[in-house]
């Protein structure tokens, strides 16, 4: 996609009750169905560009909006509190929640927090997972599905985010590819190996070669902004699950909506 497509659409900011400053861009007829989309780690509104969509955001931590610098400014109650500010902006009362990756948890968490602001749900990649009766940390999760264990590196948001603001292209660049696109079978890297391998010399073709999925102009739109907010703000997400556990306890355990 090129620059002039993107830098035409219409680039807002919001200011939660909270003071959290939301950037969101609204595209799309005002009097069609209303779709919020939620982005993932590491991604932005930016991840939403192509296809049809209506409103889509940078969440709190990510790109242009708030990016605090606590871990108490995050988790699900927060994050969807703050969607519900951006429907309260647009004074569209209720609206299709589509979320990618961690995006999808704050979208099923919308269903459960605020069922009155929610048409219907769409989580990609990232299936409803109900409040639990009891906690679950992340390390004994990491035990059951060790496949998750890079989520322990990215936990630990201030080195974290230090070690991979040390080279957002070699971060990104690594990321956004496909499953064909991470070298011989031989040389493949899990991904908790190859995060902490940011902040080295490693030479691998992952941090070398763009994927041909995304071009140079899209590329640097990413780097530019996570040059300017920074990678910790956005790892807080994976730090909250003992946060979100507690805030969660007096959910409801099942979602009514078409999903």
């Amino acid at each position: 996609m090129e620059p002039s497509v993107w830098q035409k659409w219409q680039h807002e900011f919001m200011t939660t009750p909270e003071g959290i400053k939301v950037h969101y861009v609204d595209v799309g007829p005002r009097d069609g169905l209303p779709v919020v989309m939620v982005h993932g780690w590491p991604d932005l509104w930016f991840g939403w560009r192509i296809g049809e969509l209506t409103e889509t955001l940078d969440v709190r931590g990510f790109g242009q909006s708030s990016t605090p610098q606590d871990l108490e400014s995050y988790g699900t109650k927060n994050i969807t509190n703050d969607l519900v500010a951006l429907l309260d902006a647009l004074k569209i009362e209720k609206a299709v929640f589509i979320g990618h990756d961690w995006g999808g948890n704050m979208a099923w968490r919308m269903c459960l927090y605020h069922p009155e602001r929610v048409l219907a749900v769409c989580g990609v990649c990232t299936p409803f997972a109900p409040p639990r009766e009891q906690y679950l940390s992340l390390e004994v999760m990491c035990g059951i599905l060790p496949q998750f264990k890079y989520q322990l590196f990215l936990a630990d948001a201030t080195n974290a985010g230090k070690a991979l603001d040390a080279s957002p292209r070699r971060l990104l660049t690594a990321i956004f590819r496909g499953k064909t696109e991470q070298g011989p079978e031989s040389e493949v890297l899990p991904l908790r190996e190859w995060l902490m391998a940011v902040d080295s010399d490693l030479d691998h073709m992952i941090f070398k070669e763009r994927s041909a999925m995304i071009s140079e102009q899209e590329m640097q739109y990413y780097i530019d902004q996570y040059t300017q907010s920074k990678l910790t703000s956005a790892c807080w997400t994976y730090a909250t699950r003992k946060m979100d556990f507690e805030s969660e306890k007096e959910l409801p355990t099942t979602i009514e909506h078409p999903a």
